[in-house]
């Protein structure tokens, strides 16, 4: 029998609904739990309306674009998953852009490549959306997302109303931003790109591309890097001095290739990347001296 919660949702335009869905297959990680409601809004006012809802209903929820930054629970999750890859909406004017958060980087980055534009070029292969990348200040190569960034157009949960704060409101620095803090939806962001040549910006994209291919574990389920860069250092480089290179608990490994890596060898569990998490750690603190700070989200 449906319930109220579904009642109320089934009254919100433009919103898929799917019930216990896997978590693992909503994540580069291939790992989590059942989800108890899976929505899939697809403007921004039905996802406003979904957060709105959710927040009235007393239910727990999180707001996630691809998946690629996230170890979810291997516990079943009672609550809702709030994915905005529907909320693709991408608009050019001149060289400047405006995308909906559910936007992938490379859809973004070869909409640009296409019209001359540039800026974003060494974020080539980060599997994340628009709003991932805003909310991590996703970076790569020296790149940081925020670098062409102009204005994020943002749901206040709190005071649900539609805000649009500048640069300077968005308090962006090293992996972070003002989006972290859970107060806000990332609904679309302002761009303001590099005018140049598209065979120049595909030359660039194509040689992030063989690096990443080159230096990193693209042939394995990860969440990308799982630690912050430490000052004046590198985490993977610390992880390797530590020994810990290829080092597994259960089905998840300290990647061969990339240190700084952690990757499902296949079937791996949230609690086995926890606790390789800890390992390295205080492998890595024992060793130098310096705490590693994870950047993975972690439920």
């Amino acid at each position: 029998m449906e319930n109220q919660f579904e009642k109320i949702l089934s009254r919100i335009p433009d919103v898929r609904l799917i019930t216990h869905y896997p978590a693992s297959a909503l994540t580069s990680f291939r790992i989590g739990g059942e989800i108890a409601y899976v929505l899939y809004p697809g403007t921004e006012k039905a996802l406003c309306g979904a957060v709105k809802s959710l927040r009235e209903a007393g239910m727990e929820y999180r707001i996630v674009g691809r998946g690629s930054n996230i170890l979810a629970r291997d516990e079943p999750f009672s609550g809702a998953w709030i994915v905005t890859k529907d909320c693709c909406k991408l608009h050019f004017h001149d060289h400047r852009a405006e995308a909906e958060c559910g936007v992938s980087l490379d859809s973004l980055l070869e909409s640009c490549a296409e019209r001359g534009l540039g800026g974003l070029e060494n974020l080539r292969g980060i599997p994340g959306s628009v709003g991932g990348a805003v909310s991590m200040n996703a970076g790569a190569f020296g790149t940081q997302f925020s670098d062409i960034l102009t204005a994020v157009r943002a749901y206040d949960i709190q005071a649900d109303k539609v805000v649009c704060l500048s640069y300077e409101e968005c308090g962006f620095g090293y992996r972070q931003s003002i989006f972290q803090s859970g107060r806000y939806a990332v609904l679309q962001v302002a761009l303001r790109c590099a005018v140049t040549r598209t065979d120049l910006v595909r030359s660039r994209m194509d040689r992030v591309a063989t690096l990443r291919g080159a230096s990193q574990p693209m042939d394995l389920p990860s969440a990308g890097s799982v630690f912050r860069r430490p000052a004046g250092n590198y985490a993977g480089k610390l992880i390797s001095e530590a020994g810990l290179s290829g080092v597994s608990i259960g089905g998840a490994q300290v990647s061969e290739k990339h240190a700084g890596f952690i990757v499902n060898r296949g079937g791996a569990t949230a609690a086995d990347v926890r606790a390789l998490i800890e390992l390295i750690r205080k492998t890595v603190y024992e060793k130098s001296g310096i705490l590693l700070e994870p950047e993975l989200l972690m439920e």
